[in-house]
């Protein structure tokens, strides 16, 4: 069986999602699975693709959406589509952010219904 994960992130976040990718397995250690799929816009979309049809389809596909939460993530309209989309499709949403980092205003958004995990960065 395959879990399948979508990650959205900001670009000025890309280093803290390659770590969050690297540890997926480990901040969702709920989920008895043998493999993971990880989704992530800026490795899998191909070039040429209509940009919102593979990332609805990347999500409605996922049964998780781990968002990387900033203050980057609060002002990427990217980001921000792909938040409101995973809720109003009813996903798992999980929101992970360096320990110590502020929360950012869609962590705050989203905080009666999304988890939260903090990280450290490196």
């Amino acid at each position: 069986m395959s879990f399948k994960v979508f990650i959205s992130y900001a670009t000025k976040d890309t280093a803290f999602a390659e770590l969050v990718k690297l540890k997926i397995k480990e901040l969702l250690p709920h989920h008895n699975i043998e493999a993971t799929e990880v989704f992530d816009v800026r490795s899998n979309l191909a070039v040429g693709a209509d940009i919102r049809r593979s990332i609805k389809s990347a999500i409605e596909e996922a049964s998780t959406v781990v968002v990387v939460s900033s203050e980057g993530s609060d002002l990427s309209p990217w980001v921000n589509y792909e938040v409101g989309l995973a809720d109003a499709l009813g996903k798992e949403l999980v929101f992970v952010e360096p320990k110590g980092a502020t929360d950012s205003e869609l962590h705050r958004r989203f905080i009666e219904s999304a988890r939260i995990i903090k990280v450290e960065n490196g």
